[in-house]
């Protein structure tokens, strides 16, 4: 079960230790301006503000980008209970349209579970999760899709075969051949049988929608820290919190090829110990054989954001680069530029609250630059900032609490402005 509703003394312990550090944080950060050690700060930028199409009670959004186009997935609630799910497209200077997948209620709207989409040619897949049961946690994977670059949709039913009222979620897909898609989700449907261990499981999905196969990849994950799939030149890569009978916590990736998933591996073994999920997966970003890992770690007691890279499609990692371990909050992600460098965002705390900072990465030099992007509420309800680049610009999506509700903020900026 996700810690949200639980009570593991570890996570319990882990929050008080955050919110020890935030209290601390204002002299800490005078004393390291007086050392000068913040060096990779240099003059802050001010990010343009960016009207999107989302309304009130929005939340949730997910940007996916295809050459100078930017995609945003998000939900939007109503008063009469019902939660839609919605999609648009921004181009170069406007968003195009916006355009309704679904509609229902019962839906499962959760500030760490949050819908995702994919394209492939003029094939699109989107999911939501929708409750089967009046448990908290149980609810199932309901795909959507398109044959026309997003401008119908229609409904495909259940993205896993079993029918145990459990949780499934923390979906991420990546398109593979022509006109196909992977997926991988966090499974439960082994904890009714009292196993007590979420399962990371994939399907592959057709061009006409149905599921082609689905594949056991780990029979014992973290409850519900993100997955995050891209594909190499090597394969389908997939990268996931991990958890062992130990209670060990950290960072796994596995390889699809030739039909079958790699022996999963740890990408750096920093040995969390923590009875409970830390709700903060991982995120990967691949440009062909070059790929990026960004992760949280509080392993003993030290929070930091890494990243690694790989030269050789997802088979190997290389040593991490510490990117933050001035009280991180976790919640990355990431953007490979190129085969060298690449974009990793993340929260901090900070003196006020928290901050949403965005670094350039040399994956033989380190940290290049470091900035601040905006301050931000370090609650739940802010959710996993979203990054992304499209047609020179780099745009970053959160939610933010207003007079009206959650509304969906999202800030951009030109590429050449952060990376001359």
């Amino acid at each position: 079960m996700c810690p949200e509703e639980g009570s593991e003394n570890e996570i319990m312990k882990y929050r008080i230790k955050m919110e020890t550090v935030k209290k601390c944080i204002g002299g800490f950060v005078l004393a390291m301006m007086i050392q000068g050690c913040q060096v990779k700060d240099h003059q802050e930028l001010v990010w343009e503000v960016l009207d999107t199409p989302a309304l009130a009670n929005s939340e949730q959004p997910f940007l996916m980008s295809e050459d100078e186009q930017l995609y945003m997935l998000w939900t939007e609630k109503f008063p009469e209970g019902e939660t839609s799910l919605i999609f648009s497209e921004y181009d170069k200077v406007q968003w195009r349209n916006r355009i309704e997948l679904v509609r229902g209620e019962d839906w499962f709207v959760n500030w760490a579970d949050f819908p995702a989409i994919a394209k492939n040619g003029r094939h699109m897949i989107a999911h939501y999760l929708k409750k089967s049961d009046t448990a908290t946690f149980s609810y199932d994977i309901r795909l959507v899709h398109s044959s026309s670059n997003g401008t119908n949709w229609s409904q495909l039913g259940k993205l896993h075969a079993d029918n145990v009222k459990t949780e499934h979620g923390f979906v991420s897909f990546s398109p593979v051949e022509e006109d196909s898609f992977q997926a991988v989700w966090l499974d439960g449907r082994n904890m009714e049988a009292g196993h007590h261990a979420m399962q990371l499981r994939s399907a592959e999905i057709g061009s006409d929608g149905k599921i082609v196969s689905e594949q056991l990849v780990d029979d014992m994950t973290c409850d519900c820290c993100q997955t995050s799939l891209v594909q190499t030149d090597k394969g389908t890569l997939v990268a996931y919190r991990d958890r062992t009978e130990e209670e060990i916590r950290d960072i796994y990736f596995s390889l699809y090829r030739e039909e079958q998933w790699s022996e999963p591996k740890a990408v750096s073994n920093d040995r969390w110990e923590i009875n409970g999920c830390p709700v903060n997966g991982p995120k990967l970003s691949a440009s062909g054989n070059s790929v990026g890992l960004a992760w949280f770690t509080a392993a003993n007691d030290e929070p930091r954001v890494k990243v690694a890279f790989s030269d050789d499609g997802g088979m190997n990692f290389g040593e991490p680069w510490v990117v933050d371990e001035e009280n991180p909050l976790g919640r990355v992600d990431i953007f490979m530029l190129d085969e060298n460098k690449a974009l990793l965002s993340w929260m901090r705390l900070n003196q006020k609250d928290a901050e949403l900072r965005l670094a350039l990465i040399d994956k033989s030099e380190g940290i290049l630059i470091s900035k601040v992007v905006s301050e931000l509420s370090s609650a739940r309800s802010t959710g996993f900032p979203q990054l992304e680049v499209a047609g020179g610009k780099v745009f970053l999506a959160w939610n933010q609490e207003t007079s009206d509700g959650k509304r969906i903020k999202m800030v951009k900026k030109s590429l050449k402005e952060i990376y001359p």
